[in-house]
């Protein structure tokens, strides 16, 4: 069975509904505060998992592009696998997928790439696939700076083939990339803008790939982002019919300067640890204030009133659904006819004519007893018995008129047979 296509443009019409409501990969941004590299016994902080990603996309940025590392040339003589950019970033996107579902103290992120980068080359064409050998050996001089031996290339062929399997298995086979490249392409030339206003959008949709907005955001409102910082930073406004491209498409403007400013600090690490623990903090807060909201309340117990019998007017107080009912159970002595209703008002919600007393059904009539049937067997011809029928008793059984038949009398010994004879 072929490999399955990437997609690198817009989803047909029908699949966009999906992305927003049966896409698996998309998470909350409370969610990433439980990734397993956080719940781990050796557990790291979010900002610090963040970084990781970061430095697991540059080294896939290095090993699979063209000029390759300075560590290849210098210690392999060896360039990078020069793999189309399409490849390279659906294996970005699959290493945030993968590191959402396990942590990054049980699995080194350069032997994760190096299985990325194998498994994404064999889903292209044939003249994009790369051997294991090559891809073996780039990985390590980048990730090992110093020459390599036999045994580390033994040991890196070894686990690239383990986390080749490790990655289908936990991705669920799940291969399918929407990349936001296609998107952003799709709006510049319906609104007819520049060859560098898109290929600036390009290199935003790269960096955006850096951080964690493909598994919270969608690829179409990345596509916005990018644009938008684009024509920012190009000055080139993109109109039609003197309103701006985003009112046009009904786009809503805060969400997407939120991501803008978040691709725009993807490859500074201080602004992208600031920006993960200041948006920690609000979630941590509004997760308190949530508990605390839902935290029942201390009041006063309230003791309900049970109306004595001698005055049936007096209505028992009403107690908050909150409580219990500690009233006394249902009896007959409290279970007095009233003329009006219990509130003793002109409520609509309640009838205005007197409630009527309970009276209990008429008795159902007597029934005759059943007559007995008559077990009388009526045999015709039925001939006398003999001797020889009260000898064996067994083999002809009488009835009476009780309906009974008489059990079998024991078969008399062989003394008595003779005497009787």
């Amino acid at each position: 069975m072929p490999a399955p296509l990437l997609s690198c443009g817009p989803l047909p019409v029908l699949d966009r509904f999906a992305t927003d409501y049966c896409n698996p990969w998309l998470f909350k941004d409370s969610q990433l505060l439980e990734v397993p590299s956080t719940r781990h016994q050796r557990p790291m902080s979010l900002a610090e998992e963040t970084w990781c990603r970061h430095r697991a996309c540059m080294f896939l940025d290095r090993v699979g592009s063209k000029e390759g590392d300075q560590h290849m040339m210098k210690n392999g003589r060896v360039r990078g696998l020069d793999l189309k950019p399409k490849f390279v970033s659906t294996a970005k996107v699959l290493l945030h997928r993968f590191y959402m579902c396990s942590s990054f103290q049980d699995s080194h992120y350069h032997e994760v790439c190096g299985a990325l980068l194998y498994l994404c080359a064999k889903m292209g064409e044939g003249r994009e696939a790369r051997a294991l050998s090559d891809v073996v050996l780039r990985c390590a001089l980048s990730a090992k700076k110093a020459p390599v031996n036999e045994k580390d290339l033994q040991t890196w062929t070894n686990r690239i083939k383990f986390w080749e399997g490790e990655l289908l298995y936990r991705l669920s086979f799940d291969l399918l990339v929407d990349l936001p490249h296609g998107h952003a392409m799709k709006i510049i030339q319906d609104f007819h803008g520049s060859k560098e206003l898109q290929s600036r959008a390009f290199q935003y949709c790269n960096d955006a790939l850096l951080t964690t907005l493909t598994v919270r955001a969608r690829s179409e409102h990345i596509a916005h982002s990018a644009i938008y910082l684009a024509s920012f930073k190009l000055n080139e406004p993109l109109e039609r019919d003197g309103q701006q491209w985003w009112q046009e498409l009904g786009i809503e403007k805060r969400r997407m300067q939120a991501y803008a400013y978040e691709i725009v600090c993807a490859k500074d690490e201080k602004k992208v640890r600031a920006i993960v623990k200041e948006r920690t903090t609000l979630l941590k807060s509004k997760r308190k204030r949530h508990h605390v909201n839902d935290r029942p309340s201390k009041r006063a117990k309230v003791t309900p009133v049970t109306p004595s019998p001698s005055s049936p007017s007096k209505t028992p107080q009403q107690t908050s659904p909150r409580f219990s009912d500690h009233s006394a159970p249902w009896s007959t002595a409290n279970h007095t006819t009233q003329s009006q209703p219990p509130l003793g008002g002109s409520s609509p919600f309640l009838p205005t004519e007197p409630l009527r007393s309970h009276q209990p059904p008429p008795p159902l009539p007597a029934e005759a007893p059943p007559t007995p049937r008559d077990h009388t067997r009526r045999v015709s011809n039925a001939r006398p018995p003999s001797n020889h029928d009260s000898v064996r008793g067994s083999d002809t059984r009488r009835t009476s008129h009780s309906g009974r038949a008489p059990t079998p009398s024991a078969r008399p010994s062989k003394s008595r047979d003779r005497t009787s004879s």
